[in-house]
């Protein structure tokens, strides 16, 4: 109750401040969108630069073994461990904007940490995923497999089993790609929160797949095909040599 002439605007600016606390800064959002969106390229860019120096400098140290050639792999392996050491710097830094994203879309309060909303979980695990590729720390470094029944041994060379294993950074590529799909926005956002889901990346594919089902089934397959046809030749042709 109101006493007789008593102004109502110290209530009503009161009941507009809690209820301004709540909304949504756009502006502040897009802009962290729109840095989220830099950082995955960027983590695409140092991702396919490693790879693709691993996987040459693993060809050539096969093919040829003059001097020459050794010392184009050794610099082509220091370029592949600098590229993923930066990679991982931009994964971290990556999860940082997706926490002030997260902070700007009200997702999370402003006290949240990278501890508290469990970000550093699926960073580790990108990080650790990364950090399987070509180094010339093991450059010289080999395993040998136990003898078959023709009595033949084969070895490997880790960096050779390291370059397979760093093909699977495409799910960046992927993810960069969903990134800039129209169920990612803050549009998609909104709609989602008022149906008490969230347009994350699974979302995002769901979407796409429920969309445009025949040509994710086809680049899906000629993917599976290219990555599964090097890790065919690079494990069998040891035992045609």
């Amino acid at each position: 109750k109101m006493a007789e002439g008593e102004s109502h605007e110290p209530v009503i600016n009161d009941a507009l401040k809690v209820f301004s606390d709540s909304w949504e800064d756009v502006r502040e959002s897009s802009f962290y969108m729109s840095k989220l969106r830099i950082m995955e390229w960027l983590n695409c860019y140092f991702a396919f630069m490693g790879c693709i120096c691993g996987l040459y400098a693993c060809e050539l140290d096969y093919k040829y073994v003059d001097d020459t050639s050794a010392d184009t792999v050794t610099y082509l392996l220091w370029m592949s461990f600098l590229c993923t050491n930066l990679l991982n710097l931009s994964t971290v830094v990556r999860y940082f904007v997706q926490l002030r994203w997260l902070k700007a879309k009200h997702f999370a309060t402003p006290t949240d940490t990278f501890i508290s909303t469990k970000l550093w979980k699926p960073c580790l695990y990108e990080v650790l995923l990364s950090m399987l590729a070509p180094s010339p720390l093991g450059e010289q470094a080999e395993i040998e497999t136990p003898t078959d029944v023709s009595g033949v041994k084969a070895k490997y060379k880790i960096n050779t089993i390291l370059s397979f294993m760093a093909c699977m950074r495409v799910y960046m590529l992927i993810r960069a790609l969903l990134a800039l799909g129209p169920y990612i926005t803050g549009r998609a956002q909104r709609i989602c929160q008022m149906n008490a889901c969230t347009a994350d990346y699974f979302f995002s594919v769901k979407c796409t797949m429920s969309e445009l089902p025949f040509s994710i089934m086809a680049y899906g397959l000629i993917l599976v095909m290219c990555i599964g046809g090097y890790g065919l030749m690079v494990f069998e042709r040891v035992y045609n040599d």
